[in-house]
This record gives C-alpha cells, sequence and structure tokens, in this order.
C-alpha cells in the first residue's frame, strides 16, 4: 500500500502582520551563519516536538501528533543523516519510532505491532514509504539540515525578518510551483543561541489552504545520554511483527558458499576464549549483529527459539559483536542469551565481507560455508530444518 502525505501549516500571517512595525526588514546573513554554525557543532540532539495541521473551516482536519527525538546526526547517511528515536503519540495512541541506519522501525504499542521498512528498496524522495509516516510529523529536519541557508532559499522566495522581543522572526514568501500551490514560510528563532523554536507554513492551492505547525522546546544538544536513547532496547517478543516491503532477503551467492571459513579466536563475555575451530563436526551459526541494529534486537527472541530447535541436533549458535561492549553485555543478560558471545576486531568483519547486520553464516561440519544470510532470517530457517533433520 502506498501511502502519500501532504504536510502543511497553520496560518500565522495575523502574528506576522501585528509585528511589522517592529524592526522589520530583510534577512541577515548573521542568522542563517549563527543558526548554520549551531547546527555543524551538534554531535547529538534531543528536542520535544508538537505537530498541529488544520484545514480553515473544516472542524474534522485537525491532525496532532507530539513526540520527544533523540538523534545522533551522521553525514555518510543517505536517507535522513542521522540516526533517531522518536517517542510519540496520535489519534492511534503511544508509538515509537527509530531508524538505526539501515532500517525503519515504527512500534505501535496498542496494536502490539512492529513495522519494519527497508528504506534502501524504494526511492529517496518524500513518497519512500519510510519517511511518509504521520509518526515522523514531529521531527523537524532543518534542526539538523547543515546547509539550512540553501534549503530555505530554494526556488528564490521574498524574504522579511522581524525582531521581536528576543525572537528573530523570518518569513519566506516562495513562488507559486508546479502543482499551483503557493507556500509561505516561517521560522522562530531564538536570539540568544540561535535556536529554531518553531517552523510553520501556510499553503494556498486554489481555494484551499492548508495549515500546521511545529512547535519544538526542550531542546539539548551533545548529552552523551542522548545517544542512549536511539537504539531499539526491547526485542518486543510479544508483539506482531511485519516487513516492508514483504520480500525476504534470500541467502547472498558472493563467492564464499563452499569455501573454509576463515578462523577467528575471540573472548566471550563469558569470559571463556572461543576458536571457530573447537567446533569442527558440526553445523555453525554465526550470528554479526550489534547493539545499534534495531532488526538484530527484534530477533532476539527469534534467534533463542531457533537455538532450543536445533542446538540438541547439532548446531552451534555464536553471536559475534565489535562494538559498544557495556551496552552489548546489557543486553545479554537482559535477554539471557545462553549461547556465546564474541567480543572481537574489525579484522572478522573484512575476512567475512560484513556489509550490513545481522548477516548469519551457516558453517558445516566439515569448515566450509554453506550460506550467507542478510536481515530477515526466515530462509534461514528453512535451510536448517533441511540440514539438521
Amino acid at each position: 500500500m502506498k501511502l502519500f502525505l501532504i504536510i502543511v501549516v497553520f496560518s500565522v500571517g495575523q502574528l506576522f502582520c501585528q509585528d511589522k512595525d517592529r524592526n522589520s526588514g530583510p534577512i541577515s546573513a548573521n542568522v542563517f551563519e549563527s543558526v548554520q554554525e549551531r547546527i555543524l557543532k551538534q554531535t547529538a540532539l534531543s528536542y520535544s516536538s508538537s505537530f498541529k495541521q488544520k484545514v480553515p473551516g473544516r472542524d474534522d482536519s485537525l491532525l496532532a501528533v507530539d513526540g520527544q527525538v533523540w538523534l545522533v546526526p551522521d553525514p555518510a547517511d543517505t536517507i535522513f543523516g542521522y540516526r533517531f528515536h522518536l517517542k510519540g503519540s496520535d489519534e492511534q495512541g503511544e508509538f515509537d519510532y527509530y531508524y538505526d541506519g539501515q532500517n525503519c522501525y515504527e512500534i505501535r504499542h496498542p496494536q502490539k505491532q512492529v513495522l519494519v521498512f527497508d528504506p534502501y528498496q524504494f526511492p529517496n524522495d518524500q513518497h519512500n514509504p519510510a519517511k511518509a509516516r504521520v509518526a515522523l510529523l514531529p521531527v523537524v529536519s532543518l534542526l539538523t539540515d547543515t546547509d539550512i541557508k540553501k534549503s530555505l532559499l530554494e526556488g528564490n522566495p521574498d524574504q522579511a525578518m522581524i525582531d521581536s522581543g528576543g525572537i528573530w522572526k523570518l518569513e519566506f514568501r516562495y513562488p507559486k510551483d508546479e502543482n499551483g500551490q503557493i507556500t509561505t514560510r516561517y521560522l522562530s528563532v531564538r536570539e540568544k543561541d540561535s535556536q529554531i523554536v518553531a517552523d510553520e507554513t501556510h499553503t494556498v492551492w486554489g481555494a484551499i489552504q492548508f495549515s500546521a505547525k511545529r512547535a519544538i522546546k526542550d531542546v539539548l544538544t551533545n548529552d552523551p545520554e542522548i545517544r542512549n536513547h536511539v537504539n531499539i532496547s526491547s526485542s518486543f517478543s510479544d508483539y506482531t511483527t511485519r516487513y516492508v516491503p514483504e520480500t525476504v532477503i534470500d541467502s547472498t551467492d558472493d563467492g564464499f558458499t563452499g569455501k573454509t571459513a576463515p578462523a577467528f579466536s575471540y573472548p566471550s563475555f563469558g569470559g571463556k576464549e572461543i576458536r571457530l575451530s573447537d567446533y569442527r563436526g558440526k553445523y555453525v551459526l554465526l550470528d554479526f549483529w550489534e547493539s545499534w541494529c534495531g532488526i538484530c534486537i527484534l530477533a532476539i527472541p527469534d534467534m533463542k527459539r531457533l537455538h532450543d530447535q536445533f542446538g540438541s541436533k547439532g548446531l552451534a549458535l555464536i553471536g559475534i559483536v565489535t562494538e559498544n561492549k557495556k551496552e552489548v553485555d546489557k543486553i545479554i543478560r537482559a535477554n539471557e542469551l545462553n549461547h556465546p558471545t564474541l567480543f572481537a576486531d574489525e579484522s572478522v568483519l573484512k575476512e567475512y565481507d560484513v556489509r550490513g547486520r545481522p548477516l548469519y553464516v551457516l558453517i558445516d561440519p566439515a569448515g566450509k560455508i554453506v550460506k550467507r544470510f542478510y536481515g530477515n532470517h526466515r530462509r534461514l530457517t528453512a535451510v536448517l530444518e533441511s540440514k539438521l533433520k
């Protein structure tokens, strides 16, 4: 199902008109520079945001979504530009939305449902189903836009600025676009620290007016605690999970099948040194995961069941991580994982050509690689059933 979302904003023209006699003029270059300088210094960010959308004259048109956002910028990320967690509420109830750099997870608590999106399987535009979600309306993209001036001035809008009691009010009036829409955008920027505190848009399309507003508060930057909120911390074992797209990622035929699995020796979180060679004569399943990988965390209950199902038939399950040792230890203890998890260095990632998480590598009793699986592990279960009867 395709979901198309039009984001629109509440009229604030009257607010600006009331202030027109107070230091009105063009937007100073210093304002753009100070706002952008603040953004460039951010290594982590959290804030509360309240989104309201309204079509004037229609009482049933109000859409309200509130949320708390924690995010860590990632300049190399091409989908959002950051990894984040949004905890919010809308007319469907409370929810959490995560993006771990690989997948998006919309977790609806009243319905006990997890919706997993792979945004890289769709065009990277506003119609990407991982982006076009009502849940994401509290996210304010300008707060992380490292070239905010270019973004705001795209389309060559008329500009105005009002200095009103410690708040810079910036107005951008854009010409009619190809769809016939005329949009005016208003930003409120706190003068003392160049923090954006409101982002409002008013769009006119023929006789129809759309309006919406994002109010921003409780902004916190560069606090180390922010990173603790970004990753999924629960496996939601009693929730149903659906994937978008529904296609299951099958094993990858990348030249590894039939080759000898690279040897390794690493300490486990239980304190024992584990060598791959110790398991010769058994089927071995390597589970490459990390604490920041949402699908990895959601898969923990299934991996435990898989270990229980096939362990007695000769399968050895070995988890391998390379980052965030303290956080991984918490996850292992909280989920009572009874198979070994190794803390390795990055050389094993190169040896096994690990390009994403989770990666499952099945090795036969002779030490040869049977198959490699990225992502969803449902096909993996089928292969194990055929090998371990």
